[in-house]
């Protein structure tokens, strides 16, 4: 990238929705941005981690659509909604889930269920300011929020446009006493280089959300040995605050949690899913779900489409996180 940002995106379509992403890794942490046409993010699905919290900090900002949130912070919020959570909140630790929330586009005037759009920081707990005790809901000024919907806007925007827009919601954070002045100055500087040949084997599996790529198949692109891909990695994710021992725990969670997601799209079948998450067949999504302890991808997928309530008792039956 021009400033040394890394950056990649791609988009999916599945049933009758479509899924935009776009991953930029920096000198604190990484962005992750959504733009997710018909589906639903609902987390109380999410089979918590049985591991204790990581000292991580997620700023949750929704710039378009609607968060209605259970347990610690019960409440429902809209469009320019920021949101300031623990890793034990946004992802779940020892097992259980003291926060959920259930993130889908609002329904226009016409009954249109707009798109949703996320912009999410997930960095060290220490670029935090004062704040009260987490998770809480923040306030942000115009110019800031501005920039973070031209970082969501991934229909529309380039690569140097959405790194730009990085630096300016990183800036505007630390403006607010949201961010320290150095944890600024550390996420806006560049990510380290003695990374860089992991992540040429990296950026093509984001870009094509290979959710079941393996230590080996990165080895075979960056001539490393198995033994040193998976070595790498774990600094990778210790330089960017990523969650999960290694790279086959990460992608075991990033691949179930993207087919609870992809679940809740219209019109998509749960073979589908399974083929588009890297599951390979129906079958064995199925297991995947039941050695988690969720109910089966047909089930999740009517939950998921139906009441809230028929979702609620999956958080509070399968995981105790309710």
């Amino acid at each position: 990238m021009r400033e040394g940002m890394l950056l990649a995106r791609g988009q999916k379509s599945v049933g009758n929705a479509s899924f935009r992403w776009a991953m930029i890794f920096a000198g604190a942490g990484f962005f992750q941005v959504i733009d997710a046409d018909g589906l639903v993010c609902d987390t109380r699905v999410f089979p918590p981690p049985d591991a204790p919290p990581k000292p991580i900090v997620c700023l949750e900002l929704l710039v378009r659509g609607t968060f209605q949130c259970f347990g610690a912070l019960d409440d429902t919020f809209g469009d320019r909604t920021l949101l300031a959570l623990g890793h034990e909140h946004y992802q779940g630790a020892n097992a259980e889930r003291s926060f959920a929330f259930r993130a889908e586009g609002a329904v226009d005037a016409t009954s249109t269920r707009r798109p949703i759009v996320l912009v999410e920081w997930h960095a060290p707990r220490a670029i935090l300011g004062a704040m009260p005790t987490l998770p809480a809901a923040l306030g942000l000024d115009d110019a800031t929020w501005a920039a973070a919907a031209r970082l969501g806007d991934l229909a529309h925007t380039d690569d140097a446009a959405l790194e730009d827009a990085a630096r300016a919601l990183v800036r505007g954070l630390a403006a607010r006493g949201i961010v320290t002045e150095s944890g600024a100055a550390t996420a806006l500087r560049p990510p380290p280089w003695s990374l860089a040949r992991l992540w040429r084997a990296l950026k093509p599996t984001i870009e094509h959300l290979a959710l079941s790529v393996t230590a080996r198949d990165l080895g075979q692109s960056t001539d490393l040995s198995t033994s040193q891909v998976e070595r790498a990695f774990r600094r990778w994710a210790t330089a960017f605050a990523l969650v999960g021992p290694g790279l086959k725990s990460m992608t075991h969670t990033l691949r179930l949690n993207t087919a609870v997601l992809f679940l809740s799209a219209e019109g998509a079948t749960v073979a589908e899913v399974a083929l588009a998450t890297g599951y390979g067949s129906a079958d064995a999504m199925a297991r995947a779900f039941r050695n988690t302890g969720l109910p089966s991808p047909r089930d999740v997928q009517r939950l998921l489409r139906g009441s809230d309530e028929g979702v609620g008792s999956i958080g509070s039956d399968q995981h105790g996180r309710r």
